[in-house]
């Protein structure tokens, strides 16, 4: 079945929440995940996003995390992706894949900069 794995994200106005359900499990060698979007006096959620997981190993799960009206999305398999309202989203995993890693396989983790006080 369906679970939420990431936990749900508001908007800093309080106005939209986010939130990931997918069908992954610790262990599983693939899956499907589904990003979800509602905004202030909407009835049902709408789907912004889905992809299929690669391999978990014993983590699961993904971020959802604002900067205004802009969400950044990223999962354990490596998925990252940019929202921004009015605009295509953005996968930014080839993006991620080009810069420099210290360590053959590392993972990139994205964040905003404004995370960082």
């Amino acid at each position: 079945g369906l679970a939420t794995d990431s936990g749900v994200s508001a908007s800093p106005d309080g106005r939209s929440v986010a939130f990931r359900l997918s069908n992954v499990y610790p262990g599983a060698r693939s899956g499907r995940a589904t990003v979800y979007l509602v905004h202030a006096g909407q009835r049902q959620a709408r789907v912004i996003y889905r992809h299929r997981l690669g391999p978990t190993g014993c983590a699961m799960g993904g971020n959802l995390r604002w900067h205004g009206d802009a969400l950044l999305y990223d999962s354990v398999d490596g998925e990252l992706v940019l929202f921004e309202r009015g605009a295509a989203a953005r996968n930014l995993r080839s993006f991620a894949a080009r810069l420099p890693h210290r360590v053959s396989g590392e993972r990139i983790y994205a964040n905003w900069a404004s995370d960082y006080r």
